[in-house]
């Protein structure tokens, strides 16, 4: 009698992350069997509640955790690496400061060739991490002009509570593999397979707007990348931007396990970290 091989799972976990104080942090739980070619959305958490005397980032550890299988990837918007400031070795750091001086002279040519970067702007190795530099001055320029974006590069506003939360939370999560996603440029990045227009990239983000074009890219993904999604799951990323990001942070794991996400660059100084996006698909 003839053994049917058993389909090996793979788990990716997509978190939205948010400050302490808030309980609203999204998870989305995506499973991928390779031998089919599907993937599932099996669980979407729009908060994650304490219980008893938990703190909530004991209740999110523990949320993690308890959604775990063996090999699961965390795929996290929110900064996991602190500015290379914060880089004990200095050796290191004189290195990193060294690959971002390249970069902006890089940019400077380019400037002065008429391709017109960004605004070059002085590097302060203590609120910014050289993939800004990388995003800022190689990857949103060549976006269509219609679609580029800001990337806030400053630990500004809540973005630095969020990076000290993540660098607390990673003493817990050793054991994991972590990327980095940016969503929005996720999205970008798959809008040629999803047929996704301008008007929807743009629009998407609205919290009041936004729903109808949340609806259309939803659509575009499972009848493109054959994911299925549940109804009420639907309906919930539909309405709700921290779970639609927390979605398409796990979708960008999915392709990141393919080995269809952007490589960094040649002596890009990795240890300060990485944002991992899509290749064009």
């Amino acid at each position: 009698m003839k053994k049917t091989s058993k389909i090996k799972k793979q788990r990716i976990i997509g978190l939205e992350l948010l400050g302490a104080k808030n309980n609203k942090s999204a998870i989305s739980i995506i499973d991928y069997y390779p031998d089919e070619s599907k993937l599932f959305l099996i669980d979407l958490i729009q908060e994650v509640e304490p219980e008893k005397s938990e703190t909530n980032d004991q209740a999110l550890l523990r949320t993690i955790k308890s959604h775990s299988i063996k090999n699961t990837l965390l795929s996290i918007n929110a900064p996991t690496t602190l500015p290379p400031f914060f880089q004990k070795n200095t050796r290191k750091f004189s290195s990193i400061e060294n690959w971002v001086k390249s970069e902006i002279k890089l940019a400077q040519e380019r400037k002065l060739s008429n391709k017109t970067p960004p605004k070059l702007r002085e590097f302060t190795p203590y609120t910014q991490r050289p993939v800004e530099i990388w995003l800022r001055y190689n990857v949103i320029p060549n976006l269509p002009k219609g679609i580029q974006f800001d990337v806030d590069e400053t630990f500004g506003g809540s973005r630095a509570p969020i990076a000290a939360r993540m660098h607390f939370l990673s003493n817990s999560l050793k054991n994991y593999e972590i990327i980095e996603v940016l969503p929005k440029l996720s999205v970008i990045k798959m809008a040629h397979v999803l047929k996704l227009g301008q008007r929807h990239i743009n629009k998407y983000r609205h919290l009041d707007l936004g729903k109808s074009a949340r609806v259309h890219i939803l659509n575009s993904i499972a009848d493109e990348l054959n994911v299925f999604i549940y109804e009420n799951d639907f309906k919930t990323l539909s309405k709700n931007l921290n779970c639609f990001d927390a979605f398409i942070s796990g979708l960008t794991g999915y392709f990141f396990r393919l080995d269809k996400c952007q490589k960094p660059p040649r002596n890009f100084p990795l240890s300060s970290g990485w944002v991992t996006y899509p290749k064009q698909l």
